[in-house]
């Protein structure tokens, strides 16, 4: 394995929904974190992978295979993650982040579990994830010779990620975990508006053990406490799904497994336990296909969950794909 680093060069546009204008009312909602077709999408464009697909999920499925071959991991996990680092006034905060809730947290030491549904979190190293809507002017060329022109009255609005630690502004690195293979250094197109990132390999030496508790249920999950580093997928099952358990694939085995939640903070007086959240989430643009895949449901980053006892999932090819691009990337907590 080898760590992978995306540095976006400018506030990245990552969202969940399609920018639009007065037909969709404008609407940009940011995330905090790149969605993990973001990542495989990045990092197959850098290796060369051509999609043929014109079927927006299947292009997922097909994203997934020629990754697989390219990186040897065929049929298992191709990218974990993220673990999000951030750098303040050119120096390194320490330890990785993960995303709760609209801030983000010191990975190794933030959560505290003291009992069967008794989870929190410790906010005082926080990095605060600001969410900005931009808007912008759209253009358009009438031939491939012709010049660049504004849409006569196009107005659109896009959204952009800000971080802060205390009063000053962190830059984030996103990295990840991928199969080792040649050295990696560049710079590809990351998220929307055109945004792009420097992408870096790096070896496994200043991780350390964290690597060993970055899980997929790909692999197989131990008993234990876990928290969500990216979304874990929701996927209907049946055109209108009413039942969460008998309509909906879902990467934990819920007979073995409990979803306890976002942790609240530790300093809130009285004993709240977590909060369950489900958002919704697109799949984001299939080049190939050239149009928008689409939404599904999902448990946010940052929700903790509980195995029970060590289990391997049976999943549809869809699924299989989504885990072996990055959904459901857990890290054990004890």
């Amino acid at each position: 394995m080898m760590l992978l680093e995306f540095e976006p060069v400018s506030p990245p546009s990552i969202h969940t929904t399609s920018i639009g204008g007065a037909e969709v009312f404008g609407r940009a909602k940011a995330l905090p974190i790149p969605l993990p077709t973001t990542v495989a999408g990045a990092l197959g464009n850098y290796l060369g992978v051509q999609l043929t697909s014109r079927d927006p999920c299947g292009s997922l499925v097909e994203l997934y295979e020629a990754l697989g071959t390219r990186l040897g991991c065929r049929g298992g996990v191709c990218i974990k993650g993220p673990l999000m680092y951030f750098e303040v006034n050119g120096r390194r905060l320490p330890s990785p982040y993960v995303s709760v809730e609209g801030f983000f947290v010191p990975l190794a030491k933030a959560f505290r579990v003291s009992g069967a549904w008794s989870v929190c979190v410790d906010g005082s190293e926080t990095v605060e994830w600001e969410p900005s809507v931009r808007v912008g002017v759209a253009l358009e060329r009438r031939d491939v010779l012709g010049e660049k022109r504004v849409m006569p009255g196009y107005f659109y609005r896009y959204a952009v990620s800000l971080y802060r630690y205390g009063d000053e502004v962190a830059r984030p690195v996103f990295a990840y975990l991928v199969p080792q293979t040649a050295s990696v250094n560049g710079v590809v197109r990351f998220g929307g508006e055109g945004s792009m990132a420097r992408v870096l390999s790096r070896d496994l030496a200043h991780v350390g053990e964290l690597v060993s508790k970055v899980v997929s249920p790909l692999e197989g999950l131990d008993e234990g406490y876990y928290v969500a580093l990216s979304p874990v997928p929701l996927v209907p099952r049946s055109p209108r799904p009413t039942r969460l358990e008998e309509h909906f694939e879902i990467p934990l085995d819920l007979r073995s497994s409990e979803v306890l939640g976002i942790p609240r903070s530790c300093a809130e007086a009285g004993a709240q336990p977590p909060k369950l959240r489900v958002v919704r989430l697109g799949l984001g643009f299939s080049e190939s296909a050239g149009r928008r895949r689409p939404q599904i449901l999902a448990l946010p980053p940052g929700t903790v969950i509980r195995i029970n006892h060590r289990y391997r999932p049976s999943l549809s090819p869809l699924m299989t794909s989504l885990l072996g691009l990055g959904f459901s990337t857990l890290y054990r907590l004890t």
